[in-house]
């Protein structure tokens, strides 16, 4: 039942078999699995789950034999770790000696000529028929890396194995699992205790296995495993494992090795449950992960979380395709937090549904502070039938392409937050073709930073409810946002009937301390209600829309029965100055539009005068004179004459209400750029 709970997270009936543990006469039970609830509906398999349970209770306590030469010979008494103790035959115990006697729960050490390097050569290799522990760290002389070396490769039929500091390798497969909670710990495949590397095929190969560890989260519990020839970890119909700490395609100082491995490091067919995370997958082989269902049956619930792919420790070396690839019918992809370097895709979704992409770096270094490899693509999301995130607030994606940073082609596709073309600081460039290539109807690009495309954000033509808000896009050479994917900013028509939404026309731009007017007029279909989403910037691209430096805020207006528009808005935010204002259109559930026509912001100033009222008074014995004098901004002191020796002064002040002025300053145009009518504009060619 646990099986079937496992392999398919089952929401229905399912009649398994309940192998050995059945009563006579019990024939096969039913049970129903939904959210990792087990149900059983007999009396039958309750007491057999007891009687497993008491099985595992008989296997707590198991015994340790010790392995004391590197023969292969079987001439002891084998009936049991006691018999064999008693009975080595006169040599010693060998490590097949000990496999064959060991039961369930028994943990196999090793002390063999005193401690050291020790070679096992297993021309036959081992097969392993109960849960037993096979523990390298034992013998005299181990100080983190393997030096029990087993020249041949490992069979487990059973649950419950343990390997542990072992160096193993084999020309064929090196280890091969069925069955439940396989862990591996510590161990060298394909290598030598000296850290040689050995050829071969799959290091790892688990087949219906369940619930195994390949790797633990400690320095001592690290995997190194050499690049397979065709995988080097292998997964089929297996579920709820852990690869983690595992470094593959690599030898044990880090550095990436040849051959490469000829598909996948890890490879991934058919699993439930299965989360790899925190290896470093070096390898030059197609891809770093893979993951497929090659059966159709939708499988899923994978995490792919902080590794690091296509690069080794010292980041050199690459994958020679996509790094990570998702395909068959899979559910619930999770691709979080992985640092990859390639020369062709960073991801490559070609088929499932329910996929996040978030916080992952792609041909960067782990800090995000300098390119690495750039490749030619860094996220290509392909028809699914599912949601695809591409990033989310304050878990975006960075990356650096040759061509395109983010392709989409899924409906329903979220593409949020991410950065295309520069570092973590904003200060370099890496330079582009498209920033993100939208090529479905109903995606939404969101509050993405942009920088060096030549293209910034590229829609197909004939596209729906494709919302572009909020975006920096930044040294645009052609165009900021490419609607129709044509390169050339679309012409407004009136009507608005050529399936192009048009941009709006923006003719004021004025700006002051946290205040921003902006007003402007759009033509689109009638009595449809529209979002003005304003930008500001100082690097404008060549085409004149564009690019986007700062988002100012939107403002939503409804167009008239003929399907015009106005808008005027005042925004408590500073815009670019000197510098321009542009803006898009987007109907509800339609495409935003291209951006408008630049305009060059106009300085708002404010003046404030205060009137100010003095009055003097000078009384004498003999003769007074009164004078008085009123002047804004300005005290003046009446002088008397008088001809008496006693003299009384009285002032009095009085401030007046004070008034203000706004005026405006034409637009500064920034270097190389010329003043015609109060607008700025730049020579392009010869003849200006």
């Amino acid at each position: 039942c646990s099986r079937a709970l496992s392999s398919g997270r089952l929401a229905r009936p399912t009649t398994v078999r309940c192998g050995g543990l059945h009563r006579p006469g019990s024939g096969n039970t039913v049970c129903t699995a939904r959210h990792g609830t087990l149900l059983v509906t007999s009396f039958d398999t309750i007491m057999l789950l007891l009687l497993a349970v008491g099985w595992l209770l008989l296997a707590v306590d198991g015994a340790t034999v010790t392995v004391t030469n590197s023969l292969t010979a079987v001439n002891g008494n084998t009936a049991t770790i006691a018999s064999l103790v008693a009975s080595d035959g006169g040599d010693g115990v060998s490590l097949p000696e000990a496999v064959e006697a060991a039961r369930s729960g028994d943990t196999i050490e090793f002390n063999i000529s005193g401690g050291g390097v020790a070679v096992i050569t297993l021309s036959s290799g081992l097969s392993l028929v109960h849960g037993i522990s096979i523990d390298g760290t034992t013998q005299p002389g181990y100080s983190g890396s393997p030096i029990i070396e087993l020249a041949g490769h490992i069979t487990s039929y059973a649950n419950d194995v343990t390997l542990k500091g072992l160096a193993v390798y084999h020309s064929n497969w090196v280890i091969y699992g069925t069955g439940a909670r396989l862990t591996v710990l510590g161990c060298w495949l394909g290598l030598t205790a000296a850290g040689q590397v050995q050829p071969g095929y799959d290091k790892i190969y688990l087949v219906d296995a369940y619930d195994s560890v390949i790797g633990g989260p400690l320095p001592s519990e690290r995997n190194i495993i050499g690049a397979g020839q065709t995988h080097s970890i292998y997964l089929q119909n297996s579920h709820g494992t852990v690869i983690q700490n595992t470094w593959v395609g690599v030898d044990t100082l880090g550095n990436a090795e040849n051959p490469p491995s000829s598909v996948a490091e890890v490879f991934l067919d058919q699993t439930n449950n299965v989360t790899v995370k925190n290896c470093v997958l070096a390898g030059k082989g197609l891809n770093s992960v893979r993951l497929d269902s090659s059966n159709g049956v939708p499988h899923g619930d994978i995490w792919i979380e902080n590794n690091v792919m296509g690069v080794d420790t010292d980041a050199n070396d690459k994958t020679q395709d996509a790094a990570i690839v998702v395909d068959g019918g899979l559910e619930d992809v999770f691709l979080h937090g992985n640092v990859i370097a390639t020369s062709v895709i960073g991801v490559h979704v070609k088929q499932g549904s329910r996929v996040e992409i978030l916080n992952n770096t792609i041909g960067l270094n782990a800090e995000r502070t300098a390119a690495t490899l750039c490749p030619s693509q860094g996220i290509v999301v392909a028809p699914v039938a599912g949601s695809v995130t591409i990033g989310q607030d304050g878990v975006g994606n960075f990356c650096c392409a040759v061509d395109i940073g983010i392709s989409v082609k899924a409906p329903g596709a979220s593409v949020v937050a991410n950065t295309v073309g520069t570092d973590v600081s904003g200060t370099s460039s890496f330079e582009s073709a498209v920033g993100i290539a939208v090529k479905k109807s109903s995606t939404t690009v969101i509050g993405n930073t942009i920088a060096s495309a030549h293209r910034g954000v590229t829609v197909a033509g004939g596209l729906n409810d494709v919302s572009i808000i909020e975006n920096v896009i930044l040294i645009s050479s052609v165009l900021a946002i490419d609607v129709n994917n044509n390169g050339e900013v679309d012409t407004n028509d009136s009507p608005d009937t050529d399936g192009t939404p048009n941009h709006p026309v923006i003719t004021k731009a004025e700006t002051g301390v946290n205040l921003t007017i902006v007003e402007g007029t759009w033509q689109g279909e009638p009595s449809s209600l529209y979002d003005i989403h304003l930008y500001s910037s100082t690097l404008p691209d060549d085409s004149g829309h564009g690019g986007i430096g700062t988002y100012l805020g939107a403002i939503a207006e409804y167009t008239s029965g003929l399907g015009m528009g106005t808008f005027a808005v005042e925004l408590a935010v500073q815009a670019a100055y000197p510098g321009f204002v542009t803006g898009t259109a987007t109907k509800t559930g339609g495409t935003t539009s291209e951006l408008a026509a630049n305009v060059f912001t106009s300085l708002i100033t404010t003046t404030t005068t205060t009137a100010t009222t003095t009055t003097t008074t000078t009384t004498t014995t003999a003769a007074t004179t009164t004078a008085t004098t009123t002047k804004a901004t300005t005290t003046t002191t009446a002088t008397t004459t008088t001809a008496t020796a006693t003299t009384t002064t009285t002032s009095a002040t009085t401030t007046g209400t004070a008034t203000t002025s706004i005026t405006t300053t034409p637009a500064e145009c920034p270097t190389d750029w010329t003043r015609f009518n109060d607008q700025c504009y730049r020579l392009v060619g010869d003849m200006g």
